[in-house]
């Protein structure tokens, strides 16, 4: 056959001819999307409610219906306390509990965040094809993000609330980088009424970004206003009423929080791969492109070395629960792995070490997540 006949699969490795078209690339997707779900909610539907959360989010449900964003709970130490939570994640769960009221609503709540946490792989695909061009390193990018045990462990002890803030959060990332101004003011708002602790992360995350890029263009970023525009809206909403009850809660609790220093294991709940892939992506990234000028590798740098910030705060002082922050690094760490897969996609027994890699992780992530699931299974009240 002449060679310019022949089937062009691009260079390096490729998953066939799925990776070639549009649609072979969405479907490759919903496979592991499919595969993602499957795997969170099968433990999770071998016990009736798993951790202290689920119950909470049901109750923040059901306050909503009295127009209430606030319930009063029993803690392991015996005080009552009032918590004051944003009410779009409950928002949610309750329109499904109307909708199906002849369902448990424990059941409606698994479903609910195995979806949301499967449906990151596709922004964080999307954000790594962006940058790299790469549909090769986005595909890992999305696998990493699917077999990681972070996500999984946050599930087990039901961060639910935490996992629809982190899917909106990697979507916000992602219009930023397109510069689409509406999107981000809407992503924005919606990730602030779902979560207190990731909104203050998105913006530790984008106001250096903002401003930096403002400095070296000498520009007000497009989506600037629009990400003030969602706080303040946020704010009225909310936050007006619950930003300081929130504060003072944390503040209380402080000394507690402290208690819960980063523990030495805590690069296991990434993986040794995703570590890796993500610090050679890192490194080959900045020494291609010296991160000059307003570019995404700097706001992807900033979203990699902010967890690790805050996670290590205690060094300074600072009381909080560290492990928390944690849970933000699995995105920007994938992102930056799929980076690396992008810039090794010519040496094929890299790839194929690293697809060996993901299988055993997954392995192991699986293991851990039934175990995890089990033990938080005795931890209601």
């Amino acid at each position: 056959m002449h060679e310019a006949c022949r089937p062009q699969f691009g260079k390096g490795l490729r998953f066939g001819l799925l990776l070639q078209t549009r649609h072979g690339r969405l479907l490759l997707l919903s496979v592991v999307f499919v595969a993602g779900f499957v795997s969170r909610l099968f433990p999770l539907l071998q016990f009736e409610r798993i951790g202290y959360d689920p119950l909470h989010h049901y109750l923040f449900s059901m306050a909503l219906l009295e127009g209430k964003t606030t319930i009063l709970v029993v803690t392991q130490l015996g005080e009552q306390i009032t918590l004051q939570y944003p009410p779009l994640f409950h928002l949610l769960s309750l329109c499904f509990f109307l909708a199906f009221p002849t369902v448990d609503p424990y059941l409606i709540m698994k479903l609910i965040v195995s979806a949301l946490d499967s449906l990151q792989i596709f922004p964080i695909y999307y954000t790594v094809r962006y940058v790299s061009k790469s549909p090769t390193g986005a595909t890992i990018a999305a696998l990493l993000v699917m077999m990681a045990p972070s996500d999984f462990h946050m599930i087990s002890w039901g961060g639910y609330a935490n996992v629809a803030a982190l899917l909106l959060m990697a979507i916000l990332v992602y219009v930023v980088l397109k510069e689409k101004p509406l999107q981000v003011g809407l992503i924005s708002t919606a990730l602030f009424l779902t979560h207190h602790l990731s909104m203050l992360f998105a913006i530790a995350v984008l106001f250096p970004y903002f401003l930096l890029a403002w400095w070296q263009t000498g520009k007000v970023p497009r989506c600037l206003p629009w990400f003030l525009g969602s706080m303040a809206l946020a704010y009225g909403l909310f936050y007006r009423d619950a930003l300081i009850p929130l504060f003072d809660l944390y503040t209380k609790y402080a000394p507690r929080y402290a208690e819960f220093i980063l523990p030495e294991t805590w690069p296991q709940m990434l993986g040794p791969l995703v570590l890796v892939l993500a610090t050679a992506g890192l490194v080959l990234q900045a020494s291609k492109t010296r991160m000059q000028s307003v570019n995404p590798d700097q706001l992807l740098a900033i979203w990699l070395v902010w967890p690790i910030l805050l996670g290590y705060a205690y060094v300074f002082g600072v009381q909080w629960h560290s492990i928390r922050w944690i849970y933000f690094l699995l995105q920007p760490a994938c992102v930056w792995s799929g980076i690396a897969v992008a810039h090794l996609r010519e040496r094929k027994l890299v790839l194929i070490i690293v697809l060996f890699c993901l299988v055993l992780q997954w392995i192991g992530t699986m293991q851990g997540y039934y175990s995890d699931v089990a033990y938080n299974s005795g931890y209601n009240y």
